[in-house]
């Protein structure tokens, strides 16, 4: 989820679930009204597959807070912790060498748990939900279809009035549809810079929460889909890209800005956490270079 934000290793998922099933009864002994639950590939990989991290959604309001939390019930376990993975992220290095009675490199047994705050788990789950990777329903896990979820949303027109400087091209106020930990969201983007001139990067800040609901999501990026519960469509990112195509109705430009999108800030990007195959994502209207 969140690359590498402690010293670790990888782990294999038989013992990543391990790790899981530890980390939840431990949190819970101390807390157990706390929501926690597996997001990502956990769960949905081979048990001899390697992982690079075992993510988890809290509901929970701060850093602060959680931070007390993981002191107290895995304090023990914690050889590291980074609090500023993201602003919604938090890391810690944890030390599983229960698991293991003969240890001839315990510094091998630390995997990295990333800590994501949401309000809501269900949007968590369904947000960040990886296909069955060991059913073969992708060939990529999650992060890519997050993405691509993320710019479908963002390139939907929105029927609200765009301010301009005085020159009268030069948008000033704009409005957009934005997916972040809480749900769909709209936000407002200020291109007024701080010495009074337009900016190329907008200031950015909520204007409306609309929902978490993911039928509702779903059914604003394909309004004309018949069936009333999309919740369990669209897992893999081959998917969600196969359907932009077939059953978007939203034009020509809707397409071509989610095409141009994904591949400049994605698929071309050698920072992306997993590198695409581009024969998988053929595109209409945005010429690949």
């Amino acid at each position: 989820m969140s690359g590498h934000a402690v010293n670790c290793q990888r782990i294999k998922m038989r013992d990543a679930e391990e790790c899981y099933k530890m980390i939840e009864k431990d949190i819970k002994e101390k807390y157990p009204e706390l929501e926690l639950c597996p997001i990502g590939s956990f769960g949905k990989k081979a048990p001899d597959a390697e992982t690079g991290d075992i993510d988890i959604a809290v509901v929970i309001d701060s850093k602060e807070e959680l931070k007390e939390i993981l002191e107290k019930s895995l304090g023990a376990y914690i050889v590291e912790m980074n609090m500023n993975t993201t602003p919604k992220v938090m890391s810690i290095g944890y030390f599983y060498e229960y698991l293991y009675d003969n240890m001839k490199n315990p510094e091998n047994l630390i995997v990295q748990v990333d800590f994501m705050l949401v309000n809501n788990i269900d949007w968590a789950k369904w947000r960040f939900q990886s296909p069955d990777l060991k059913n073969g329903e992708s060939k990529y896990k999650a992060d890519p279809k997050v993405f691509l979820q993320s710019y479908m949303v963002s390139a939907i027109p929105l029927d609200m009035p765009i301010e301009y400087f005085e020159d009268g091209e030069t948008v000033h106020i704009k409005y957009k549809y934005t997916l972040n930990q809480e749900g769909l969201i709209i936000q407002k983007l200020d291109y007024l810079g701080k010495r009074g001139k337009p900016v190329k990067n907008p200031t950015r800040e909520l204007y409306k929460f609309v929902t978490n609901n993911p039928n509702e999501i779903m059914h604003l990026i394909f309004p004309n889909w018949i069936d009333k519960d999309m919740s369990t469509y669209f897992h893999s990112v081959e998917k969600l890209w196969e359907s932009l195509h077939k059953y978007s109705s939203y034009g020509k430009d809707y397409i071509y800005d989610v095409e141009k999108r994904f591949y400049e800030d994605y698929v071309n990007n050698p920072r992306s956490e997993c590198q695409l195959d581009p024969n998988d994502f053929p595109c209409t209207y945005y010429e690949v270079a």
